[in-house]
């Protein structure tokens, strides 16, 4: 629960380089930035493929159990519509490529060790104006990279469209704070999904960083939901942050009891979904192929570690709603239409993605527009 008075909003809608020549009417540019928000999440849909290829053509390869970017090697799991994950590559990180503060050597992988990025220098400050800062120069680097990368090209567009599309929703206005610069992180993250994907040296460390936001600001907001105040919620915004930093920096090897582990976490969303069915109705649920599956969070969660461990976060928020009845629908559905739109790469369709990837804050959206706002 938020302090007393009006939750902060944010009321810029970011920097220059991301947005430029805005229209001054937003209506007139719906239909051209959504035509634009088609073909990048078409490119997207094609670079699946090409990666699907790639591994089925077995390239590459790796000694250990599991590759540099968390995700584990297992030959026989498939996950369907998408790809049979081989061996992947090892790659060699190109320092320049990243926005690297702390190194690390030892038990780290030469891609997860440069994804720290020294949140204790400012812990004393508001985490959201770090957090916000901090994702800020995450686009803007990507913008940088761009330029000198052309493996990077209409990346800085995509941030600038997904942002975009924020603002036709008023998303800078309604939104907290709080939820606005999580949107805000998850726009630089979607950008740059299929770039990992295809070719993690490149920009991991911006990946997993605007990640770690999503995820620290998702344990706050449970401790949020659960009633305790502002000042305990910065607390556990920077310690969770900084506990997220040493987990992605080492990603470990799994137990072999991996597939059970992961089949509990599938069951357990198997369970949010049924839930929700029962509280709120079918026709409140994500209408997407995807969401008929019963298996996708199971597999996913066999192949990568971000998964697995945004999945914690986002379990503690579901389970802390609980505590307010006017806070749990939105919540709950906003968890949903946000997994969907993960477990949905590569086996929906371009304009169920589109969907996909603002329905999870609308949910959140529509809450503070109704009269009777509550925080949540």
């Amino acid at each position: 629960m938020m302090e007393e008075g009006t939750p902060s909003k944010a009321k810029t809608s970011g920097s220059e380089s991301y947005v430029a020549g805005k229209s001054s009417s937003k209506e007139d540019n719906i239909t051209n930035k959504t035509t634009i928000l088609y073909v990048i999440i078409g490119v997207l849909s094609v670079a699946v493929v090409v990666l699907a290829v790639l591994l089925a053509l077995g390239v590459g390869g790796s000694d250990d159990d599991y590759d540099s970017i968390g995700r584990e090697i297992h030959p026989d799991v498939d996950v369907p519509g998408v790809f049979t994950l081989s061996p992947s590559i090892s790659p060699t990180l190109s320092p320049t490529l990243l926005p690297t503060t702390t190194a690390t050597t030892g038990g780290t992988n030469n891609i997860t060790s440069n994804c720290q990025d020294n949140a204790t220098e400012s812990e004393l400050g508001d985490y959201l104006v770090y957090a916000r800062d901090s994702i800020e120069s995450l686009g803007a680097t990507v913008c940088e990279l761009e330029t000198q990368n052309p493996s990077l090209s209409g990346s800085c567009e995509a941030i600038a469209q997904l942002r975009a599309g924020g603002e036709i929703r008023d998303y800078n206005e309604i939104l907290p704070e709080y939820f606005y610069v999580n949107f805000l992180g998850m726009t630089v993250a979607y950008a740059m999904t299929n770039i990992v994907l295809t070719d993690p040296t490149l920009v991991y460390g911006i990946f997993i960083t605007a990640l770690r936001h999503h995820r620290a600001l998702t344990y706050g907001n449970a401790l949020r939901l659960q009633g305790w105040p502002e000042d305990v919620v910065q607390t556990a915004y920077w310690n969770h942050h900084k506990n997220l930093e040493a987990e992605d920096a080492s990603v470990p090897p799994t137990g072999d009891g991996l597939g059970e582990y992961c089949a509990y976490i599938n069951t357990e969303y198997e369970q949010l979904k049924q839930y929700a069915r029962n509280k709120f109705g079918e026709e409140q649920l994500p209408l997407v192929s995807s969401f008929d599956s019963t298996e996708l969070l199971g597999t996913w969660c066999q192949l990568l570690y971000i998964v697995r461990n945004d999945w914690e976060s986002h379990r503690r928020e579901v389970v802390s709603s609980l505590m307010s009845n006017t806070c749990s629908r939105p919540i709950i559905l906003y968890t949903l239409w946000h997994w969907e739109a993960v477990l949905g790469v590569g086996t929906i369709s371009g304009e169920e993605s589109l969907s996909l990837l603002f329905e999870s804050f609308d949910v959140i959206a529509e809450t503070y527009t109704s009269p009777d706002a509550f925080p949540c």
